[in-house]
């Protein structure tokens, strides 16, 4: 009895643990066997083996939208692969027709297992030369993403495998539609190709967007004794009924002048806008979507007060739906009755919304659509319409509200500093204008025009963000 117990007491058994870390590669076989020491003498087990299969991938495709620290809406797709399996050859196909409007020729691709975003586009080839294991394009409304392969298991929690396409409603859905929509893919798990998958359906409500727009080939003005009419079409072409305030800026007219905004009858007769929100400014009646009204500026001013260094005076439009849209539009005086010595000054616009200091297209009159951030080009045309000359001209025109003057390429020219082009054709820099990323006015004097001669003013802002 005592020596049994000494045997069990003195028996000692040692175990080395040894641990590697990270999933095996498929078919390693695990082998794996006991042995026991006791008084000297070792035991060996039998050796047990396992083989290492990973089974089929399980490939998921999560759908959802958000918005980036822009305000621009994402819609965004998470792949993940639950199984320690390849999945491969991931199609998805997304119909966007009449739901989502593409805002952007690039999106975001974050690879998988990776944090950082790298930029892919939407061109028709498909081929994404920053990550060579997926394709992404889109046509005729229809978004189409491969996937190569996707190694498992990359779930959820694990960063990466996030495509982000960046969209906004189509103008034309009035606010409060909500928007349904879902993705359908397949992949191969290893096995077989799996069809017919769904990914989430993603519910979205369309916000209120204010929009409109003033026609400037439709701005009119004559002279009637001493008051003068400017004539504009304001559109709505928002998504919900809209008031719009107008204020009037910028300014150059004698202080002496009285302006007053109107609306014509159904008689062509000249009727006040009203303040009816009390704030001190006069409001546009509710418009309807697509519903224009003509907006009547009449300004009250002796002609013998008006010089040529005195041109006109901007409109701004707010949206009271969302008064951060605001619209600018610049009312000049082109004619003085019948006056030989006349002068016009049109201001154009363009944007550039990649800021590559190239203009995405003409500059043109019209209401141009930009996000903030986004720079906008301005050219000013004055020309001597006149029969005689014009001497010592000056003109002055302010950095709108909610930008700040840039100095684009850096050149001069119609891109870059603040710049006048001569008749000759000839440019010069605008010595009296803001620092970059400042706002303020730009200035400049020319001493003679002659008659059909024309001096162009170039420069451009930014808009805050």
């Amino acid at each position: 009895m005592f020596k049994k117990l000494h045997i069990l007491i003195s028996t000692v058994f040692f175990f080395l643990v040894t641990f590697t870390y990270g999933a095996p590669p498929e078919n390693t076989e695990l082998k794996n066997m006991g042995e026991l020491t006791y008084l000297g003498a070792t035991l060996e087990s039998n050796t047990v083996v396992a083989t290492v299969v990973y089974g089929e991938a399980k490939v998921r495709v999560r759908k959802g939208w958000e918005e980036d620290s822009t305000g621009r809406m994402v819609l965004y797709f998470k792949v993940t692969n639950d199984s320690f399996g390849t999945g491969k050859d991931l199609l998805l196909r997304d119909d966007l027709n009449n739901k989502y409007e593409l805002a952007g020729e690039t999106g975001i691709w974050i690879p998988f297992g990776e944090n950082a975003e790298k930029v892919v586009t939407l061109a028709d080839d498909g081929v994404e030369a920053e990550d060579s294991n997926i394709e992404l394009k889109y046509i005729n409304g229809i978004l189409t993403f491969k996937v190569k392969e996707i190694s498992g298991p990359h779930l959820e929690s694990n960063p990466g495998g996030y495509l982000g396409v960046y969209v906004k409603p189509p103008i034309n859905l009035p606010a409060g539609t909500i928007i349904e929509n879902k993705g359908e893919y397949e992949f191969n798990n290893g096995e077989e190709l799996v069809r017919g998958l769904s990914t989430n359906t993603v519910m979205y409500v369309v916000p209120i967007i204010a929009r409109g727009e003033i026609i400037g080939e439709k701005k009119e003005f004559h002279v009637s004794g001493d008051t003068f009419f400017f004539r504009n079409k304001l559109t709505n072409l928002g998504n919900t009924s809209d008031i719009f305030e107008i204020s009037l800026a910028n300014n150059t007219f004698p202080e002496t002048a009285i302006f007053t905004l109107g609306k014509y009858d159904e008689n062509e007769e000249f009727i006040l806008l009203e303040d009816l929100n009390g704030n001190g400014t006069v409001e546009t009646p509710s418009l309807a979507i697509g519903e224009s009204i003509d907006i009547i500026l009449r300004v009250e001013s002796a002609s013998s007060d008006i010089s040529f260094n005195n041109l006109g005076v901007n409109k701004l439009v707010k949206s009271l739906n969302k008064p951060e849209y605001i619209i600018s539009t610049t009312d000049s005086l082109t004619q003085l009755g019948a006056a030989t010595t006349s002068v016009s000054l049109i201001k154009f616009q363009t944007l550039d919304s990649n800021l590559d200091n190239k203009p995405d297209g003409s500059f043109k009159e019209e209401v141009q659509k930009g996000d903030p951030g986004d720079r906008i080009f301005y050219k000013l045309v004055l020309t001597n319409i006149g029969t005689e000359a014009i001497l010592d001209i000056d003109i002055e025109d302010t950095v709108p509200d909610f930008t700040r003057i840039s100095y684009g390429d850096g050149t001069i020219g119609e891109y870059g500093f603040p710049s006048f082009k001569l008749p000759n054709g000839t440019f010069g820099e605008i010595i009296d204008k803001p620092l970059a990323g400042h706002s303020g006015a730009i200035r400049q004097n020319f001493s003679r025009l002659e008659p059909g001669e024309v001096i162009e003013i170039y420069y451009n802002v930014i808009i805050n963000e």
